[in-house]
């Protein structure tokens, strides 16, 4: 899949704006700031998905509609890569005993 340079660059802002947002949380916590230290966890998560699914060519207009998606085509893959990590795991012990 060819991205245009548009998407490339909005990737690229929203990728940094996460890791800004990240920076932000650090600071709030060092402050006690625990109820917009969460906001902002927030916002970085919704950052980096949000610039992940450009990448897959899909765009959202609900918070809502993103996340399902990211829940749909990322953790419920992750949770099938974590149960197969764990077979490998679960192999490597019995070998050992």
């Amino acid at each position: 899949m060819k991205i245009n340079g548009n998407i490339i660059e909005i990737v690229n802002y929203r990728r940094d704006k996460a890791f800004e947002t990240l920076d932000d949380i650090q600071k709030l916590l060092k402050n006690n700031m625990l109820a917009l230290a969460m906001n902002r966890v927030y916002y970085s998560g919704f950052y980096i998905v949000s610039a992940l699914s450009l990448l897959d060519n899909k765009k959202f207009s609900k918070h809502k509609m993103l996340i399902g998606y990211f829940n749909k085509e990322y953790l419920m893959n992750m949770k099938d890569f974590v149960k197969e990590i764990d077979k490998i795991i679960q192999e490597k012990i019995s070998n050992l005993q």
